[in-house]
């Protein structure tokens, strides 16, 4: 089945970006997997984030289904894989995260976090958008050793407590 995206009769005023992010928790040593954003990027070059990004159209036109279920999560899996080369299993995936922010550009996103435990890899930024990665504990973020994106302090706290709680002992 062919899946036909239109946006001739979307209405402006409910259009946005919809993004998700992945906080990758190692529960061994209770980190989480920060990027630094390349300085090329328009929004908030050079200031550490979570891996993630924005849902794209292909997604749901790959499914070859008019309705797909945890999107989001696909979205955050995807994003982590082109970023960094990790994988994580979505079913372990807890959503910790979401609201609504407006671009320094003026366009509107709706973002996800989704909180889930790192198993085995090594990560490998993409060059192109990644200037930088660590792996940082929740000290690291309650003493401001990284510039960090909007709330991402308060999800890496709660990705690591989330993470580590569910995961059996190492």
């Amino acid at each position: 089945m062919n899946i036909e995206i239109s946006l001739e009769h979307a209405k402006p005023q409910y259009l946005h970006y919809v993004t998700a992010n992945t906080a990758l928790v190692d529960p061994s040593d209770k980190t989480c997997l920060l990027i630094q954003r390349s300085t090329r990027e328009k929004e908030a070059g050079g200031k550490w984030a979570l891996p993630g990004g924005k849902n794209e159209h292909a997604i749901i036109q790959q499914s070859r289904q008019r309705r797909l279920r945890n999107i989001l999560q696909i979205v955050a899996e995807k994003e982590l894989q082109e970023e960094v080369g990790l994988a994580f299993d979505i079913d372990m995936g807890e959503v910790i995260a979401n609201g609504e922010f407006i671009r320094t550009d003026g366009i509107p996103v709706v973002y996800t976090t989704v909180a889930a435990p790192y198993r085995s890899g090594t990560v490998t930024p993409y060059a192109d958008d990644i200037a930088a990665y660590a792996w940082a504990t929740e000290a690291d973020i309650r003493t401001g050793s990284y510039d960090l994106v909007g709330d991402v302090a308060t999800e890496v706290c709660k990705a690591i407590r989330v993470v580590c709680a569910l995961s059996p002992n190492p």
